[in-house]
């Protein structure tokens, strides 16, 4: 797939440590070497198993009310297992691109494309159980205070 992938320092040095939005220095060993396999993953591999979407759109691609944040600031998200949702699996997600078909679970990546360096992605958090969605409009959303 030739994507690179980095953690932005905010993700690296960050205080929150919720279901939602975990930081680097609160996650399992497990979580991070998931997250290090997923950029190695989307560096050599052409297709990833798990969903990817804009974080503001639903399954159809429709705009989701009170996510503008998550639009502003082109924040997408890839569902990374452990605990997968083997009955959503459908197909498999080619090079990041938008797929509501690839195979669901509790675990998110967020992350954002970089626009000026084509082929690269900032990842900015890690969600252990990303349902509910926060939206971006909440005060308590970590990704927008």
């Amino acid at each position: 797939m030739g994507l690179k992938g980095t953690l932005s320092g905010y993700f690296l040095d960050g205080k929150n440590n919720t279901p939602f939005c975990t930081d680097w220095p609160y996650l399992t060993q497990d979580e991070k070497e998931k997250i290090l396999k997923f950029i190695i993953d989307i560096d050599v591999e052409t297709h990833v198993i798990g969903k990817n979407k804009e974080s503001w759109v639903n399954d159809d691609g429709d705009e989701i009310t009170g996510a503008e944040g998550y639009k502003d600031e082109n924040y997408w998200h890839y569902h990374c297992g452990p605990r997968w949702y083997h009955h959503t699996f459908r197909s498999m997600t080619r090079c990041l691109h938008f797929n509501p078909s690839g195979k669901a679970s509790d675990e998110c990546i967020h992350y954002y494309p970089v626009p000026e360096e084509k082929g690269k992605i900032v990842i900015v958090g890690y969600s252990r159980l990303h349902i509910p969605f926060m939206r971006s409009d909440d005060p308590l959303n970590p990704f927008f205070t």
